[in-house]
């Protein structure tokens, strides 16, 4: 087993002697005109995308459409697929103070063109009936590193949009 892992701001953490746990995250990113959704996750101070671990029972895609209200509000937004990306990544979670923080994620992200805007939402940051942040946030800010987001996002991002 590889001893190495990540967590959200791509800090490395070594680990002996632990058994991870194993999970598959889901991830969306709906893009449009340039912008991408992200969220603030209560109590935690990095933007990542909309999404996280889907209950064997759920519909990958209905999931994924119920994290969004949770996770920024909006009851559904017109989204057609365009690309995916998958990666396993030792990740470290360190929300999880009484589960195991450690981590083997296999993560898919999802591309969705989500359409022109839709007049609300539109600038800044609002609070997410999870009791988070959400808003759009133009891409390029992603990529010159004027926002950093979760490191393992960041990952995907850039397999995503490798010419950008």
């Amino acid at each position: 087993m590889n001893n190495l892992f990540f967590n959200r701001r791509g800090r490395e953490i070594f680990a002996d002697d632990v058994v991870p746990a194993v999970e598959k995250g889901y991830f969306a990113l709906f893009i449009r005109g340039g912008k991408v959704l992200l969220r603030y996750p209560p109590r935690v101070d990095v933007p990542e995308f909309i999404g996280g671990i889907c209950p064997r029972e759920e519909d990958v895609r209905a999931c994924l459409f119920r994290l969004l209200y949770e996770q920024s509000g909006y009851e559904q937004i017109p989204a057609v697929e365009e690309k995916c990306f998958e990666q396993e990544i030792n990740y470290f979670d360190e929300t999880l103070r009484a589960a195991n923080p450690f981590i083997v994620y296999h993560q898919v992200f999802k591309v969705f063109d989500a359409g022109e805007a839709d007049g609300k939402k539109d600038d800044g940051w609002w609070r997410t009936p999870e009791g988070g942040r959400a808003g759009w946030i133009d891409l390029y800010r992603l990529f010159e590193g004027e926002i950093r987001i979760n490191y393992t996002h960041w990952l995907a991002l850039q397999a995503l949009f490798p010419e950008d």
